[in-house]
């Protein structure tokens, strides 16, 4: 039986750019995609033979969605990027995209990344989701909010590595495995890329030096375990930005 591939899509990682990449090669009658809920519905109501027919499932999933392939070879892949900087991306790209359901809370509350409160995180699962560890929860597919929590999740994460079940890296080390793979055949078309930045924006574009001293000191803390993995993974991060 031919293995199914599960790309982790974690948000502002290049995600669509390999969904669609993967799509040109296996069709959406081989593809699963979409949201969590979507996704877990649409094969929760397929039978077994039908089940067998997918090759790809790609979308805002953790490794739990393995559940589904119990009986079948699968691989997880998923691209990463320092977590501060995927923040940085993820805020100029809600305010850029008037359809994303936190698009008016953007731009009534966050016109700058310092605007960003604990008030206004704890009081908003979107942003514990979206902005509090997402690669620990995505690539172990539990909540990271302790140390204990840390810990299973990086052994989980280090056993799935060494099983080669689950490859993670930059975009350009996820889009060579994919095509020594087979997976894609061409180069990842890109997608959902933010160009802008010339002052014009309604709002202050985000980058990791333009965060105030307090502002990266509450980012870090907010995803420290998502910090300590990529240091015990050894997964690329930038420079780090000294507070003053």
């Amino acid at each position: 039986m031919d293995e199914v591939l599960v790309h982790l899509h974690v948000p502002k990682c290049a995600g669509t750019s390999i969904r669609n990449a993967l799509l040109r090669t296996f069709g959406d009658e081989r593809t699963v995609r979409g949201h969590e809920r979507e996704i877990v519905e649409r094969l929760a109501v397929m039978s077994p033979a039908e089940r067998s027919e997918v090759r790809v499932v790609s979308g805002h999933v953790t490794v739990k969605i393995l559940r589904f392939f119990a009986n079948r070879p699968a691989i997880c892949v998923a691209a990463v990027r320092d977590p501060i900087e995927r923040i940085c991306s993820f805020f100029n790209f809600v305010h850029t995209q008037r359809r994303h359901p936190m698009h008016s809370i953007f731009e009534a509350q966050l016109p700058s990344p310092d605007a960003l409160t604990d008030e206004i995180m704890e009081s908003r699962p979107f942003f514990t989701t979206a902005w509090s560890n997402p690669f620990c929860r995505i690539l172990a597919g539990v909540p990271t909010t302790t140390d204990a929590d840390y810990g299973r999740v990086e052994r989980d994460v280090r056993q799935r590595v060494r099983a080669g079940e689950l490859h993670v890296g930059n975009v350009a080390e996820v889009e060579a495995y994919l095509r020594r793979g087979g997976f894609v055949a061409e180069t990842l078309p890109r997608a959902n890329v933010f160009v802008g930045g010339d002052g014009h924006e309604p709002f202050q574009t985000a980058t990791p030096s333009r965060l105030s001293a307090a502002t990266l000191r509450r980012l870090r803390d907010w995803n420290r375990y998502d910090l300590q993995l990529f240091r015990a993974m050894g997964w690329p991060l930038s420079r780090p930005i000294e507070l003053t």
